[in-house]
């Protein structure tokens, strides 16, 4: 509805024009330079990102979760913090986990039963909450903060004199064996290991303003700089999940694609996040590499059928397993990163912003991936 209506106006400014450039006689009058009414899509160079040249695709990868194991959790972060706050609670298929201790650590985890495919673990030092908290900025493209992204602007090689990189990895991993996740652990891949030194600590504070919310006068009140020390410095890691040389999407239709973020210090692990834990446990058909030739048809068609009021570029199309709606395991799709230039005008200052969003093909049909109940 949004396309016809924009391109019903369109149509109504370009009628209104041609009958501005009449004479009473009928006649032409002066051509004044028209603005520019309609775009075509267009594709960075290398926007398709390389598909490995010894991976298998399957039309379907059945799957499970794992079961995020709390007492093992509990030792593994707390092993010399007094608990001062331990509950559960279970509701509607979900069992919600919590610790607090004496140091200000917290962890959070959700075990999803009954066909649910949502458990997610949250653990984070007062360190991290205090210091580090939204400094690193890496959110899937389905949230609109994914236009505040930093991520991509990070190192990623070196190591720090606390420890190099490799050890921060094998910790992570190690931790994730300890809590029930250990095939998971070994099928991820550490596509960021990012060391952060004091310096690149500073700058991204002074260059990502960060906020925190005032609840009693409902105001957002801008944190402070901070001092970033030796004892600072850390490595950033995320992690993304694969089957056969094709990664997992981040992004969802029902549910979040896995994912598993981390930050490590010289304390140890100061953050861990891991949303949708999968496992493998069965592939389904080979199928032959979906060719990206016709996936760029495809794209540059459903653009082709739209009028679009400004630019689109193609930043990215990456061949990804995604879960549908429907839950039924994964399926090859086709992962667009898509970049709205200068779709939207504030009205006050003038000033135009662009937009980056997604979409999810599906890779075997060329169908949109959408919501469904």
């Amino acid at each position: 509805m949004k396309h016809f209506l924009t391109a019903l106006l369109l149509l109504s400014l370009l009628f209104q024009a041609g009958c501005a450039r009449s004479t009473p006689d009928g006649t032409s009058g002066p051509q004044a330079e028209s603005p520019q009414l309609a775009y075509e899509a267009t594709f960075d160079d290398g926007a398709f990102s390389p598909i490995d040249p010894g991976a298998v695709c399957y039309d379907l990868l059945e799957i499970r979760l794992c079961v995020l194991d709390e007492e093992a959790a509990k030792a593994l972060f707390f092993p010399e913090d007094p608990i001062l706050e331990e509950n559960s609670r279970e509701d509607n298929g979900r069992r919600g986990y919590n610790v607090r201790g004496a140091s200000g650590s917290y962890l959070h985890i959700t075990n999803s039963s009954r066909g649910k495919l949502d458990s997610d673990l949250y653990f984070r030092t007062l360190w991290y909450q205090e210091m580090f908290d939204n400094l690193v900025i890496n959110n899937p493209a389905d949230m609109g903060s994914f236009n505040l992204n930093n991520v991509d602007d990070l190192p990623r090689d070196g190591d720090l004199d606390f420890a190099p990189a490799a050890e921060a990895e094998a910790a992570v991993r190690s931790a994730l064996g300890q809590i029930g996740c250990k095939k998971l652990g070994e099928s991820m891949e550490a596509v960021i290991v990012s060391p952060l030194s004091r310096e690149t600590l500073a700058f991204l504070d002074k260059s990502n303003p960060r906020y925190d919310f005032d609840y009693e006068t409902q105001e957002k009140i801008q944190i402070p700089l901070q001092s970033w020390g030796k004892e600072d410095e850390c490595y950033y890691l995320s992690f993304q999940g694969q089957y056969g040389g094709i990664p997992f999407s981040r992004e969802g239709v029902k549910y979040p694609g896995p994912h598993i973020e981390a930050v490590y210090s010289p304390r140890g692990i100061e953050f861990l996040c891991i949303l949708s834990p999968f496992e493998v446990v069965k592939p389904g058909q080979p199928v032959d590499m979906p060719d990206p030739a016709a996936a760029r048809e495809l794209i540059a068609g459903k653009y082709d059928k739209i009028i679009l009021p400004y630019p689109v570029i193609i930043q990215q199309v990456s061949l990804e397993y995604v879960m549908p709606s429907s839950g039924a395991g994964l399926i090859p799709s086709w992962r667009v990163i898509v970049n709205d230039v200068d779709c939207v005008t504030d009205e006050e200052t003038g000033e135009s912003f662009s937009n980056r969003h997604h979409h999810l093909l599906d890779a075997l049909t060329g169908k949109e991936i959408v919501w469904t109940r």
